[in-house]
């Protein structure tokens, strides 16, 4: 694989619900652990930092570092249980889903954000 993730192929890429909740309230996050989003400042320093880095890093927003979506979540939670977790599904799925949103650019333009990214892949 071009990313060498190494992940396994039938690994799931999200964690159920209830598993999620239970790992932040072992956590001590403080906010609302049932919304869609979790603020990075409800939660203990260390922690924060990871989903920090989680965002910056894996998260497809356009603006606002703040808050972490129920997938990435998930990822988080995958990572501090040790999990299985298919962080290459995650990753399309992500580029499918910023492809195919509507703003205001048409939807075959923003193919053209991951060219090196589909060139590696292409190339293989």
């Amino acid at each position: 694989m071009v990313l060498e993730l190494q992940d396994d192929p039938n690994a799931p890429n999200s964690i159920p619900m209830m598993c999620t909740h239970g790992c932040f309230l072992r956590m001590k996050c403080i906010g609302d652990i049932f919304s869609n989003q979790i603020n990075k400042g409800d939660l203990p320093l260390r922690y924060k930092f990871l989903l920090h880095v989680l965002i910056q890093c894996l998260s497809n927003r356009r603006a606002g570092y703040d808050m972490a979506d129920n997938d990435l979540v998930g990822l988080m939670v995958a990572l501090v249980l040790n999990k299985q977790f298919s962080i290459s599904k995650y990753t399309f799925a992500n580029m499918k889903e910023n492809m195919t949103r509507t703003g205001g650019r048409t939807t075959w333009k923003k193919f053209w954000m991951y060219p090196r990214f589909l060139h590696m892949i292409m190339n293989v």
